[in-house]
């Protein structure tokens, strides 16, 4: 019982702490050590708990149990980016190279780089053909029903793909997948493939647990049948609004005088006065 005593060379006696002493200090023991800030991809999931008003110091369990290693380690994959086959729905197929890149938003540029995904022709590009913001991201569906997959479909296994001899081959359909974002112009669906289950696995997973992520801090529940017939629902109001302004534009157009001249403000004569 009691401190336990110990004589150095010296001859000088020391008194070590017993158990019901403490030896860290009683205001550190319950401070979290958060040794997820040293990863490189801590930045993509900080970002969206930030733009959801979400932050460490104020719900630490939510961060700490979403920062998982990997999650992190796939995200990190993610942002090395991969070359997947995006289909369209009128049939197209092109070979796009997928990364997550941090960029600056531009709905919102105060607020700081956020997490996109985004589409370029090649991995050297310096622009990009598609962008979606991450936190945009609504769901994941792991099948070919969606109608970019319907056009090249063969049966519920084989779908074509572009090969270097610019015929289309069959190839394998289990890793189909697409993603579904919501966005100022309504539902937006990326059809993709990877032929390589290594890849597919890493996006697929780390996508759905990033989508598990916006749903717990923003409770919106997601449908897949939702996203599906809202997709088709915003495809043919756009559909409508597009005959409704070439209905506009090809109205009754008024007489024009003998010799071509008109007085009309849209014409150049008019203008060049």
């Amino acid at each position: 019982e009691g401190p336990l005593r110990v004589v150095d060379p010296v001859g000088t006696v020391l008194e070590m702490p017993d158990d019901k002493v403490p030896v860290v200090p009683t205001e550190l023991q319950g401070k979290r050590t958060a040794q997820w800030r040293y990863h490189p991809a801590s930045v993509v999931l900080t970002s969206l708990f930030a733009l959801r008003g979400v932050y460490y110091d104020t719900h630490p369990d939510i961060v700490d149990r979403h920062m998982t290693p990997p999650l992190l380690n796939a995200l990190w994959r993610m942002m090395s980016g991969a070359y997947f086959l995006r289909y369209l729905r009128d049939g197209t197929v092109n070979e796009r190279w997928c990364v997550i890149k941090m960029l600056a938003s531009i709905n919102d540029p105060s607020h700081g780089p956020l997490p996109f995904f985004c589409l370029s022709s090649h991995a050297h590009s310096h622009t990009f053909k598609e962008r979606l913001c991450l936190s945009d991201l609504v769901g994941v569906q792991v099948d070919a029903a969606s109608p970019g997959f319907q056009a090249n479909l063969i049966n519920k296994d084989y779908i074509y793909a572009p090969s270097t001899s610019n015929r289309k081959q069959p190839v394998s359909a289990k890793n189909c997948f697409t993603l579904w974002f919501l966005t100022g112009k309504g539902v937006h669906g990326i059809d993709l493939l990877n032929q390589h289950d290594d890849v597919y696995h890493t996006w697929v997973h780390a996508l759905e647990l990033v989508r598990c992520l916006l749903r717990e801090i923003t409770q919106q529940p997601f449908d897949k049948n939702y996203t599906v017939n809202a997709y088709k629902k915003s495809q043919a109001q756009h559909r409508r609004a597009l005959k409704e302004s070439s209905r506009r534009d090809t109205g009754p157009r008024s007489a024009v005088p003998a010799g071509g001249r008109t007085n009309s403000p849209s014409s150049p004569r008019y203008r060049a006065r």
